[in-house]
């Protein structure tokens, strides 16, 4: 069944590579469980010189968490039999520095309060709590 168009942020390009990435091959983990958007998010990444690993769920994407340290995560928040909440805390957790793009075809309420929490987390942080806070 078709999703309908995902809600994203837009890639600019042509995409300028920062300098903290210049001195690596940057890689992305795609989280997703259609394979046709994985495929795409892939093509499009690698056009612009980024190694892309594709996940059908979220428990496969946290076992290679624990090896792999990509530069940016797509993550569908939607995922069907998967938890992406985890997904977000485990990097969290792990105190992960790349890019999260989140991604939803459908439930953008969802994506809208997920965003939310994230903002109120790193507003608490950079008022000096070093560990994360809870979502309130």
């Amino acid at each position: 069944m078709a999703r309908p168009s995902a809600r994203a942020v837009p890639v600019q390009f042509p995409f300028t590579i920062g300098d903290d990435l210049r001195s690596h091959s940057p890689s992305a983990f795609i989280i997703d469980d259609e394979g046709g958007i994985c495929a795409f998010i892939a093509l499009t990444l690698d056009a612009v010189g980024i190694k892309a690993e594709s996940f059908p769920s979220a428990e496969l994407a946290v076992e290679s968490l624990q090896s792999c340290h990509p530069d940016f995560v797509f993550l569908d928040i939607a995922l069907k039999n998967s938890d992406a909440i985890e997904v977000i805390r485990i990097l969290g957790a792990k105190q992960y520095r790349g890019v999260v793009q989140l991604m939803s075809g459908s439930d953008i309420p969802l994506l809208n309060d997920v965003h939310r929490i994230g903002i109120r987390k790193k507003a608490a942080r950079l008022q000096g709590n070093e560990a994360p806070v809870a979502a309130r």
